[in-house]
């Protein structure tokens, strides 16, 4: 079975192979960029390849599952699939296998597999319990899978709050009040030519920038004018490029500032296929802005399983 990498390295470039129940335990890392824990895992498979994996808190399940099974449905509309593997990560497997064999049950479509996992053992649910009872040991950093993807350098990180810290605050409020503050008292002294050269400068550099800089940036991506510039250019390698940016410039920024850095950056991490980023920089504008105009179509693009647009290579039209 091949598996795609959905950040760091192009889904187009890096194809993974897996054949061990343990390598399709390792699949959900390497597509989200952590290891998932306490967590339900959908991998929807066509023709033996891993087309999408959704992700869910397992106590969301408690409900039905709703909200996971349309994600499901809309990602598997989109890509032509029908057969899944439903993969569950758990410190209390006896607990939760309960949970999968409902989701199960309730997927439309072939369920190929069910698995639990903790750090060390899995098995396989059944609606008559985990089998084999003793469970089969397992290591995710010593499969040949995980070994294909650190030679190929695709990072995985430990838990999902490594993956968002990157687009949460990192100051304190009072210096992000500070920093935002100053950035304004500057921005607002600068001419539309001034603040687009600086965006442009304070975007494209190749040195980390200063905390002020950060904040600057903040400010002037929440002009929708320059924001609308940023995203006008946006494709998955650009995407790639200006995310680190943008979420410095977030974790510079004052909430009082924040909501249209992280309605911007939300998008930019759909197009570099960052879904952890990206679901927490809609839950933090969603509780800053309920209302903020983009949310609509923000959620959408998620909930829908709506994938980036492919740009067409250069030689893909005749010349005239």
């Amino acid at each position: 079975m091949a598996a795609s990498h959905n950040g760091g390295v192009n889904t187009s470039d890096a194809i993974l192979h897996s054949s061990t129940d343990e390598d399709l335990l390792c699949i959900p890392g390497i597509c989200l960029g952590f290891r998932p824990t306490e967590s339900c895992v959908v991998l929807g498979i066509s023709e033996n390849h891993v087309e999408f994996c959704v992700r869910a808190d397992l106590d969301w399940l408690d409900d039905g599952g709703a909200a996971l099974i349309n994600q499901v449905d809309a990602a598997a509309q989109a890509v032509g699939t029908s057969s899944f593997v439903i993969l569950g990560y758990t410190a209390n497997p006896d607990e939760n296998s309960e949970r999968l064999i409902r989701l199960a049950l309730e997927i439309r479509g072939r369920v190929t597999d069910v698995l639990m996992a903790t750090s060390d053992r899995y098995w396989v649910v059944t609606p008559m319990g985990l089998v084999p009872p003793e469970g089969c040991a397992w290591d995710p950093t010593a499969t040949t899978l995980s070994a294909e993807a650190v030679y190929l350098g695709i990072a995985v990180a430990l838990n999902r709050s490594e993956v968002i810290a990157e687009v949460r605050p990192s100051v304190e409020p009072v210096e992000a009040e500070f920093l935002t503050d100053s950035a304004l008292e500057y921005i607002a002294g600068l001419g539309r030519g001034q603040r687009r050269e600086l965006m442009e400068k304070l975007l494209d550099g190749g040195e980390p920038m200063l905390p002020i800089e950060g904040a600057q940036l903040a400010v002037l991506v929440g002009d929708p004018e320059l924001a609308g510039e940023v995203v006008a250019r946006l494709d998955r390698e650009s995407a790639a490029r200006l995310r680190p940016r943008i979420a410095y410039a977030r974790r510079m920024c004052s909430d009082a500032q924040v909501s249209e850095v992280l309605a911007l950056l939300s998008l930019i991490c759909w197009y570099d296929n960052q879904g952890a980023q990206q679901a927490e920089c809609l839950e933090q504008l969603e509780e800053l802005v309920p209302r903020h105009r983009l949310l609509p179509l923000l959620r959408g693009l998620r909930a829908l399983a709506i994938k980036p647009p492919i740009p067409f290579p250069p030689d893909s039209f005749p010349a005239d």
